[in-house]
């Protein structure tokens, strides 16, 4: 069940417009004929959730092994084999950001303190990528390729 399902089943259950008489100190409270969720709402869902020790995550799939993968993996191995039965370069490569200015991200602080950090720095993001890559067959690491971050500064004519 999502969160906005747990409002939604709220502002059915307690919400009123008024037609069965006046809304009820809740509904008045929470704003449920407001139209949409309100932060006393959301507060209030949060507040409960936590607790009754359930937390608000982002969604996962999780995932089911089909009952016939051992024919799927033959049949993709042989595509595979298929498409490389006339490769004479396979090159794998990876590609990594590295940072010019790297920053720490945890500091040593006296214990009660509320915020930890500093502002970011013009230089926090400044790097360049590096792609390095080896070729199978005859085991060569190739020279890495270097993209560096530019700007361009555009002046029309």
């Amino acid at each position: 069940m999502s969160r906005n399902e747990i409002y939604l089943r709220l502002i059915q259950q307690f919400g009123n417009n008024g037609i069965l008489g006046p809304p009820s100190e809740f509904c008045s409270v929470m704003k449920l004929n407001g139209g949409g969720i309100s932060p006393a709402l959301a507060q209030w869902v949060r507040r409960r959730l936590e607790g009754a020790n359930w937390s608000i995550r982002k969604e996962s799939v999780s995932q089911k092994v089909p009952t016939d993968w051992v024919l799927i993996a033959l049949v993709a191995s042989q595509k595979i084999r298929t498409k490389l039965d006339g490769c004479t370069v396979l090159i794998n490569a990876d590609e990594v950001f590295i940072k010019f200015f790297p920053r720490d991200t945890e500091f040593v602080v006296p214990t009660g303190t509320k915020r930890v950090g500093s502002n970011v720095a013009s230089d926090a993001k400044k790097g360049c990528t590096v792609m390095v890559s080896a070729e199978m067959y005859s085991s060569k690491v190739l020279p890495p390729f270097i993209v560096m971050t530019a700007t361009h500064k555009w002046h029309p004519c």
